[in-house]
């Protein structure tokens, strides 16, 4: 038995000959530890930034954009090469089925009913099916079947009964999350409406009714859309956020959204804005005038219909030709003119 005066010194002497690696494991666990708890403070951090992100962006609200998923064509539930007993009898049914109303209605019409031919089957024997499978089960979908569109019809209809894509599905997911408000998320565009002029300074552009598309990009065409009288009915709420003018009391028009870009083209000249700078900082600054300035602005279109039109164009063509002949004696102006 070891003396108790021996047994310390023992293990003094070991704590002194492990007394680097001890405080190595020391500091590297602290290490590891700290690093930890920084990357959870982080992440969480992060995570709660772009909730807040996300909740300014869409005005505090739950916005869901929902697209009911509908399973290919006739393949709902089952494989087109590997079909099981039940997808059997299903197609069988469905064929037994067609076949007896479309007999009905040629027994009716006191028309001869012709068999259907059985390479126009749904079902018919698949080559490559695997040697262990039965050969009540060997057959694969035919999609070169006439009855293959009804036959993936009706699939659907049956589909839609039983799916969990529904409103009421959907409201209860919203509700959870307090929203509010449903609606369309695309948009519904209008036809351009033809012969439309603006009026600028209380004057029509008579000589400027032809539509641009600018680069021939969307881009192009966005930044012309009122100019071409191209616009786009939109659900107010997803809109919301990009409306600046929120007073609409006294509005006795139809409030728009148009690019910076094209407003400050029809109507920056009255307003002193310049054109769209080339550097992001400047671009910044003149986004932020462009805002100040044309919020709460509105303009005029005047409608002309087609003899208006033809009036026009005589009326100019005749102030060209009374222009180009000033100076000449024998020219004889037009009886309105006169």
């Amino acid at each position: 038995m070891i003396r108790l005066r021996y047994a310390a010194t023992l293990a003094r002497t070991k704590l002194q000959s492990r007394k680097g690696s001890l405080f190595t494991t020391i500091a590297v666990s602290s290490i590891l530890f700290s690093v930890l708890i920084a990357i959870i403070i982080v992440f969480t951090a992060v995570e709660k930034s772009t909730m807040s992100l996300v909740r300014a962006a869409n005005n505090d609200q739950y916005l869901v954009k929902v697209s009911p998923v509908l399973p290919g064509g006739a393949v709902i539930g089952m494989n087109p090469v590997k079909l099981t007993a039940n997808d059997i009898k299903l197609v069988r049914d469905y064929e037994a089925d067609y076949y007896k109303n479309l007999k009905n209605k040629y027994t009716t019409a006191g028309l001869k009913y012709i068999e259907p031919d059985p390479s126009d089957s749904l079902l018919i024997p698949n080559a490559f099916a695997d040697p262990a499978t039965p050969s009540e089960l060997r057959y694969r979908l035919n999609f070169n079947s006439s009855l293959m569109r009804g036959f993936e019809q009706s699939q659907l209809v049956a589909y839609s009964k039983t799916a969990r894509n529904t409103f009421a599905d959907l409201q209860k997911v919203v509700d959870s999350y307090h929203g509010s408000g449903y609606y369309n998320i695309g948009a519904t565009p209008l036809p351009p409406i033809p012969n439309q002029l603006l009026i600028i300074d209380d004057k029509e552009t008579f000589n400027d009714n032809t539509l641009k598309a600018g680069d021939m990009t969307l881009y192009g065409y966005s930044v012309n859309a009122i100019h071409n009288s191209s616009y786009e009915m939109q659900d107010q709420q997803l809109l919301s956020r990009y409306i600046t003018y929120r007073d609409t009391s006294s509005l006795k028009g139809i409030p728009v959204l148009v690019t910076a870009q094209e407003a400050a083209t029809l109507f920056g000249g009255r307003m002193g804005i310049a054109s769209e700078p080339e550097s992001d900082t400047a671009k910044q600054s003149w986004l932020k005038e462009v805002k100040q300035k044309l919020t709460g602005q509105a303009y005029q279109t005047c409608y002309r219909n087609q003899p208006e039109q033809q009036l026009l164009a005589k009326i100019q063509q005749d102030y060209a030709n009374i222009e180009s002949h000033k100076n000449d004696k024998d020219y004889k102006k037009p009886l309105a003119y006169l």
